[in-house]
């Protein structure tokens, strides 16, 4: 199976008699950006507090080691993490997030206190 996706890089690249950089460039890119995409993920639930900051930096580390998780053994890193926030929401029951965009903590409410003066 993965030896099919070799020899049609191989062949497309005899045939366009070694001008395919267009394949090497977009293959690259798509190794570099879903290992970025996996970091600002962990990045952005860290801070967002979404899930705890643990969580977040194993995301990270996962996404620099599943650099080439298009091969099997390099994704391993990033579906243990997937698991482990799995079990982390299961553990905590962590509530779904509301409609709308509302926070249960009146977080929303607090930051946009410095727009408009409620206490009156």
């Amino acid at each position: 199976m993965f030896i099919g996706l070799v020899l049609a890089l191989v062949s497309v690249y005899f045939r366009l008699g070694g001008r395919a950089r267009g394949l090497v460039i977009g293959g690259f890119s798509s190794y570099v950006l879903f290992a970025v995409g996996w970091m600002v993920l962990g990045i952005a639930g860290w801070r967002s507090d979404k899930f705890p900051a643990w969580i977040g930096l194993l995301f990270v580390v996962a996404g620099l080691l599943g650099y080439n998780a298009g091969m099997p053994p390099y994704g391993i890193p990033i579906g243990l993490v997937m698991a482990t926030l799995g079990w982390w929401i299961i553990r905590t029951g962590a509530p779904a997030a509301p409609v709308g965009g509302a926070t249960t903590s009146g977080q929303a409410a607090r930051s946009a206190g410095h727009l408009a003066d409620t206490s009156r």
